[in-house]
């Protein structure tokens, strides 16, 4: 169960597909997370789970699925998600590419709605709207906006990495950094002048758990300024006004969500 020789065995039904699944550590969203993943209305895919944890744990939640679309990786590269998802992506042979985090849940049409958006769209990769949820229950919205610029990507990034569902010929790489590497992805996509599309629709619930990235947006502070600087070559004065629009930006959230009970 769950070994890498399955990916030659599949039937050519499931080779629509791939969804990339690290695990950096085994929580109690784990299983719910992957099991959002195996109920989607649109069953043709296979599930790249990959062990970052370096632990027996998710070995041994992996035991107990018999689903063939369940394919576990282990990444030997070392420890982060960016390298974990690399790792897998070095194994996708499929049209369509799917991005879930370990601790966000997929609503069930999920799959089926963004390939039916890119196939009638012709566009190469697709997001849709997501809510974040926190540790007290309360409910935030996020829906991206039609008109995805470089300047929203960079003062709050409005695209949830599990909202993601791209086409292969995109051929994404991630920088292995640890944090924002998703970011980098979307303003390579961007500057190559990728064709995408928007859902307004939420499918995707994101749990802000203590201590997660979703949860210390301010903590990345310093990286957005590295990726001001070194990736898009702003300069530091435009590089501190980005920062202060993604800081509002962020406060103003923060209070929304607060006051959402």
């Amino acid at each position: 169960q769950g070994s890498i020789s399955k990916v030659q065995v599949l039937s050519d039904s499931l080779q629509k597909l791939s969804v990339i699944f690290p695990v950096g550590e085994v929580t109690s969203f784990t299983r719910r997370s992957l099991d959002s993943c195996l109920k989607q209305s649109f069953p043709n895919f296979v599930v790249f789970v990959v062990d970052n944890t370096f632990d027996v744990e998710l070995k041994e939640l992996i035991k107990g699925y018999s689903d063939e679309r369940v394919i576990f990786l282990e990444c030997q590269d070392g420890k982060g998600a960016a390298i974990a998802r690399n790792h897998a992506l070095k194994y996708v042979d499929t049209e369509f590419i799917a991005l879930l985090d370990s601790d966000d849940f997929l609503f069930p049409k999920h799959f089926e709605e963004a390939i039916k958006s890119l196939n009638s769209s012709g566009a190469d990769f697709y997001c849709c709207g997501y809510e974040n949820i926190d540790s007290h229950g309360r409910k935030l919205l996020r829906i991206p906006r039609r008109g995805i610029s470089n300047f929203e990507l960079l003062t709050f990034n409005p695209i949830g990495h599990s909202t993601v569902v791209m086409r292969s010929i995109l051929k994404p790489r991630y920088l292995e950094i640890k944090t924002r590497h998703d970011l980098c992805l979307w303003l390579q996509f961007f500057s190559e002048n990728v064709d995408f599309i928007t859902n307004d629709e939420v499918f995707v619930q994101r749990n802000l758990v203590a201590g997660s990235l979703s949860a210390q947006k301010l903590s990345l502070l310093r990286p957005h300024f590295e990726i001001h600087r070194e990736l898009m070559g702003y300069s530091i004065a435009r590089s501190i006004f980005l920062l202060l629009v993604l800081c509002l930006r962020h406060m103003v959230a923060m209070v929304r969500l607060r006051l959402n009970r």
